[in-house]
């Protein structure tokens, strides 16, 4: 405490008119005065002639003689909690009874914690803590913004039933923002069952999905079952906490928070229309998500572009599809991943396709290969291949290429039997990142890379995880649920984007 003390500011006095910018007002300064021993006090009274008084009024005396002194800073914390369970203890001892009977809702260490005997004892003393709202609150809205922007969805969504006050704060677009940018550092990971059942409404597909911190053996997950029209045929990977993936004729939007999935308009292609790919991000300067998509007209042989736009708050009604003027110059591959990074999604070019419909000469490893799209001015362009990258050779029956978002930088990663090779693009051209040799790994167990998360690769591969660490090159493996299949792997973080109700199946 002599270290702690010496690096503070000197409180200021409570009622000072010297010290106007007191954040402490008399009943809450004394309110922490009463937990200190009585040799601490003795010596806060020669501070000033304020807190003399203060410590030495009647409130004062009888106030401490009913607190317990405080516990030691160094008091083990809740394992369920980020908050030391004496802190936690004090705050929720001025909570009333009905707000305490909904907290017990939130998980078993806070029931156990409400309904203990040091906390009914605490509780039948303290003062009702007014609502997050209130003028009288001692927390201000944005320090309990910043305390609840670190909790879980499933809490938060309980927690929207304390009071009308908390329901506001935690559905505002300021908090949505706020638990965005603390949940971006917690990876979970969403993997879809390679089995679909069919059934007379449509498909039916198993997601799991886990919290995971890399260190565990194993990933536990929970279970959500989608309801479609038709076959999945791509999941695309998660772009703030949604996950976006499509049948012949409709597109999902899927939070895996909220377990909310989102049917988008419907579309029904005839003889002479078919989809061609899409795609899915988020613009920041709009706050707001787009999904494009692409349909080949057959007997204009255009490839039309639509896209989809929908933002935080927005009703069911302003969710439409809106057709571009502007044309998809090139066929892309509907099967492969495409990459989102920074407003712009990128896709590789199926040669196979242009060619069959005289859209472009045979490939060579100098043709423009990536079709890029910038989802906030709604503009395409072309950019060409590594300069040292080259096509698979027919000796070479294991090769493929992929692009990825890799620590928010736009990658191609070429993945064959030996190893993977990585280039990065930075300010407009190509780097090479290295190389990452698979010897011993044996040919079909690493598969797409998805993501870096502490300085690790982290590849799918079957019903493992391999990562692959930077810095010491070595890999290790983590079993997921033999329910799923990691190729079909995706990673996201936790959002509160609420999908509209009148389109959950």
């Amino acid at each position: 405490m002599t270290g702690k003390r010496s690096k503070r500011r000197i409180m200021p006095s409570p009622a000072s008119p010297a010290f106007p910018a007191s954040p402490f007002p008399s009943n809450i300064l004394q309110n922490i005065l009463a937990r200190l021993d009585v040799k601490t006090l003795m010596r806060f009274k020669l501070v000033s002639k304020t807190w003399l008084n203060l410590i030495s009024s009647p409130g004062m005396t009888g106030k401490h003689s009913k607190r317990r002194i405080l516990p030691s800073p160094a008091s083990p914390a809740s394992p369920a909690s980020p908050f030391p369970s004496n802190i936690l203890q004090n705050i929720l001892a001025r909570l009333d009874v009905k707000t305490l009977m909904r907290f017990k809702l939130v998980s078993k260490a806070w029931l156990n914690l409400i309904s203990s005997p040091g906390m009914t004892g605490k509780h039948s003393k303290r003062r009702i803590l007014p609502s997050p709202a209130s003028p009288a609150s001692p927390f201000p809205s944005k320090i309990l913004q910043n305390i609840l922007s670190r909790l879980d969805v499933k809490t938060l969504l309980r927690f929207k039933l304390v009071s009308k006050p908390w329901l506001s704060l935690i559905s505002s677009p300021d908090f949505y923002d706020s638990h965005s940018s603390e949940s971006q550092k917690k990876l979970h990971l969403l993997l879809r069952s390679t089995i679909s059942h069919d059934n007379d409404s449509g498909y039916s597909y198993q997601f799991y999905s886990a919290k995971f911190n890399g260190t565990a053996n194993s990933v536990h997950t929970t279970t959500f079952t989608a309801m479609v029209d038709g076959a999945i045929k791509l999941v695309l990977p998660s772009c703030r906490g949604l996950v976006c993936f499509a049948t012949e004729s409709r597109v999902y939007v899927y939070n895996p928070a909220t377990l909310r999935l989102l049917t988008l308009p419907f579309f029904s292609p005839n003889s002479g229309t078919r989809v061609c790919g899409f795609g899915f991000g988020y613009v920041g300067a709009s706050k707001s998500y787009k999904v494009v998509r692409f349909f080949y007209r057959k007997y204009s042989k255009k490839i039309e572009c639509s896209v989809l736009k929908f933002q935080f708050g927005a009703k069911d009604s302003e969710v439409v599809w809106e057709v571009l003027e502007q044309a998809c110059p090139y066929f892309v591959q509907e099967f492969s991943r495409p990459a989102f990074v920074s407003d712009t999604i990128y896709w590789k070019i199926d040669w196979y396709q242009n060619r069959m419909q005289n859209r472009c000469p045979s490939p060579s490893h100098n043709n423009h290969n990536i079709l890029s799209f910038n989802i906030e001015d709604d503009n395409f362009a072309v950019i060409p291949n590594p300069s040292d990258w080259k096509y698979r050779q027919e000796s070479e029956p294991y090769k493929w290429t992929q692009l990825v978002n890799l620590d928010n930088m736009l990658c191609m990663v070429q993945i064959s039997a030996a190893n993977a090779q990585i280039w990065m693009r930075r300010d407009q051209e190509w780097q090479k990142g290295g190389v990452i040799d698979f010897e011993g790994l044996g040919p079909t167990l690493i598969g797409a890379a998805v993501c870096i998360k502490d300085g690790e690769i982290i590849f799918s591969s079957h019903h493992n995880l391999v990562f692959y660490n930077i810095r010491t090159r070595r890999f290790r493996r983590v079993q997921i649920s033999s329910n799923a299949n990691a190729h079909d792997l995706v990673t996201y973080w936790e959002s509160l984007f609420l999908l509209g109700d009148s389109h959950h199946p």
